[in-house]
C-alpha cells in the first residue's frame, strides 16, 4: 500500500528561469479560509532569481516523488503497459545513461523541460 499524501508544500512559483521570476509560500493554504480565518502567512519574493530556480528544482523533485510513487501503485495493481503509459514516464534509478533518451527524446517528458527552460529549437 502506498501513502500518497506525504509532503505539505505550500509554494508557488511564476517564471522561475525568467526575468521577472516570482515566488509566494507560508504557511497559507491559497485560499480565502487562509485569508479570514486562519492565522496564516504568506511570503511574496519577486526578482530572486536564484531563490526560484531552486523553488521550481525543489517543485520538479516532489512533483517526480508523486509521479514514481503513482507507477509503483499501477505495478501494485497489476496495471497494463497501456494503463502505465497513462503516468509521466519514470520507472526508478537506473544503473546506465539509458535514463537520459526518456528526456531528450520528443515525448512528455521533453515537453516538461521546454516548459521549465523553454524550447532549445
Amino acid at each position: 500500500m502506498y501513502n500518497m499524501v506525504m509532503i505539505h508544500s505550500k509554494v508557488i512559483v511564476i517564471d522561475p528561469l525568467g526575468s521577472k521570476p516570482v515566488v509566494m509560500t507560508g504557511s497559507h493554504n491559497m485560499g480565502p479560509k487562509a485569508s479570514l480565518s486562519n492565522d496564516d502567512n504568506l511570503v511574496i519574493i519577486e526578482g530572486a532569481s536564484g531563490l526560484a530556480a531552486e523553488f521550481a528544482v525543489y517543485i520538479m523533485n516532489v512533483y517526480g516523488h508523486y509521479k514514481w510513487l503513482f507507477n509503483e501503485y499501477l505495478r501494485t495493481q497489476g496495471a497494463t503497459d497501456a494503463q502505465k503509459k497513462t503516468s509521466p514516464q519514470y520507472d526508478g534509478n537506473e544503473d546506465d545513461e539509458a535514463w537520459q533518451s526518456r528526456y531528450l527524446d520528443e515525448g512528455s517528458n521533453r515537453r516538461e523541460i521546454e516548459f521549465w527552460l523553454g524550447d532549445a529549437q
